[in-house]
């Protein structure tokens, strides 16, 4: 992830915060596409913050994060307030969902209590943690960042397959994400010679380079989407290189 193709300023794109601003924008005829892709990005990261950051139970943290949807996103459409001036995307989000799961929690624990006529339970009876674990404070950026990647590589495969490049994708692949994603040894580069024609080692080195760049323009168009400029950008990128370098 250390490639200097990740600095290029020519792979910036023009597309910054255009899927939150849809996706806020009940008049854009295209906020529907843009409010279900959000929602697909970060679904899985909003339960993982909840379920190892805050130790609520799986099952709670879904009806959580649905409900979050729901009434936040959808009824109260969060996103049309959602600005660069607010800081990050990502920690509105999670800023938001952890003062609804409060609010919905300790409702849940006053319903509770005026049926039982008890004391107040401890918060684990409720599937929240009373010293969460320090180590999963992260847990949303982590799935943030393999969500923000997968969708990377699926844009790269898509360009390459759309311009017949088929190619450069199975060396990426064999050579960066099968090591990565399914603890596969990296595809040695006289294999990739005899299996794509290459005319020598070093000829695939320079497909994988040109993969790499590649990866590179895919990631920052997905981060550019919903932050607000070139150095956010930069930021997110270095941030994103921090997270996947930890174990």
């Amino acid at each position: 992830m250390a490639d200097d193709s990740f600095r290029d300023p020519n792979c910036f794109p023009t597309t910054r915060w255009s899927i939150v601003r849809r996706a806020g924008d009940r008049f854009d005829a295209d906020q529907s596409a843009a409010l279900q892709e959000l929602l697909t990005r970060y679904w899985s990261a909003l339960k993982t913050h909840l379920v190892k950051s805050r130790q609520i139970q799986s099952s709670d943290a879904d009806d959580l994060v649905q409900g979050f949807i729901e009434h936040k996103i959808l009824e109260r459409n969060l996103l049309s307030v959602a600005e660069p001036s607010r800081g990050r995307f990502r920690s509105l989000l999670v800023h938001s969902l952890d003062n609804y799961a409060k609010n919905q929690l300790e409702k849940r624990r006053a319903k509770k209590r005026s049926a039982d006529h008890a004391l107040p339970m401890p918060g684990n009876d409720l599937g929240v943690a009373s010293t969460p674990d320090t180590r999963a404070d992260h847990a949303f950026d982590v799935q943030w960042a393999r969500t923000v990647l997968a969708d990377a590589s699926d844009r790269m495969q898509q360009e390459c397959l759309g311009s017949n490049r088929e190619t450069l994708w199975l060396v990426f692949h064999g050579r960066i994400l099968a090591p990565i994603y399914e603890g596969a040894e990296p595809i040695s580069y006289s294999a990739l010679v005899n299996r794509f024609a290459f005319r020598s080692p070093a000829q695939a080195s320079n497909a994988l380079m040109t993969g790499k760049r590649m990866f590179a323009r895919s990631l920052r168009l997905v981060i550019s989407q919903y932050v607000h400029d070139e150095h956010e950008i930069e930021q997110e990128l270095a941030e994103l290189q921090d997270i996947v370098s930890q174990p």
